[in-house]
């Protein structure tokens, strides 16, 4: 009479790999994701909090207000809410990108792409150099994972 010897099972994996593997196959998710996208979202979702943090101050205190007409002072704080909103859908995309979503990838490329234009058509060239960087960064860090998006 022979016995099962689990070791000599050739198709048993080690635990590690064979928990791994379930956690992969459960969650359809790879097991982790780059240090440098990590770092990428979690400081893009920083600079996105205090911009939405900083748009609020011109909602509540428009710029001197007794300086400023009356119409200067609800262009700005439209501009605000334009901006808060924004800053909610970058959000959503860096949080879609977190969760592997192809739309959350979209969106922060047209995100990065929009505001290059925008700086362009202000003459911020400054500005233009910086955000065709980040979307530099962000195609080089997300493209060679792209074909696992969901």
């Amino acid at each position: 009479m022979e016995f099962y010897d689990p070791n000599k099972d050739p198709n048993r994996r080690s635990d590690s790999f064979s928990n791994e593997r379930k956690r992969t196959e459960m969650t359809g998710l790879p097991n982790e994701r780059g240090g440098c996208l990590t770092f990428y979202l979690v400081v893009t979702g920083i600079i996105g909090v205090i911009g939405i943090f900083l748009s609020f101050s011109l909602i509540t205190d428009p710029v001197e207000t007794n300086t400023l007409r009356q119409n200067d002072t609800s262009m700005l704080q439209l501009i605000g809410f334009i901006a808060i909103g924004f800053g909610f859908v970058k959000l959503a995309c860096i949080a879609g990108l977190w969760n592997y979503k192809r739309w959350g990838y979209q969106g922060l490329l047209l995100f990065a792409g929009l505001t290059a234009l925008l700086n362009l058509c202000t003459g911020d060239l400054i500005q233009m150099i910086g955000n065709v960087v980040n979307l530099g960064i962000l195609y080089a860090l997300v493209n060679p994972i792209s074909d696992i998006l969901e």
